[in-house]
């Protein structure tokens, strides 16, 4: 690990809330490694982040199908992939499901709120390799 980006919210979020600091610049080409997670108040229901690379979600799409037995159609179906912190929990370490994408130098690094769940004081740190 060669950088860590730290966002911080401080009770409660609404739609299109994001945490603070507002953005972080990269300067180098970087490779995510993990995101921790912390809440000083555990929420009552899955609390969930989005973080955005030039707007875009670093995360994948988890995409799956499904087949209607009737009709023989095979239909995709896709969710969109979050950093979680699980109901009752104040914390979580654990490796996201990103995409292969690299976080490329000049690229601007943001947090949203998807989800609070009643929880407060968030915290969430994106661990990064720089590339040489």
């Amino acid at each position: 690990m060669n950088r860590q980006l730290v966002f911080h919210l401080h009770g409660h979020a609404g739609s299109n809330t994001f945490l603070s600091p507002s953005a972080y610049y990269v300067e180098s080409d970087c490779t995510k490694k993990i995101v921790r997670l912390y809440a000083g108040t555990a929420p009552d229901t899955n609390a969930q982040f989005d973080i955005l690379d030039d707007g875009v979600s670093i995360f994948s799409n988890d995409t799956s199908e499904r087949l209607n037995k009737t009709t023989g159609v095979i239909t995709s179906l896709s969710s969109r992939a979050y950093a979680t912190l699980l109901s009752g929990a104040n914390s979580e370490d654990a490796v996201e499901n990103f995409n292969d994408s690299v976080i490329e130098a000049e690229s601007w690094i943001t947090c949203k709120v998807v989800n609070t769940g009643s929880g407060k004081d968030f915290t969430v740190i994106l661990e990064l390799d720089i590339e040489e």
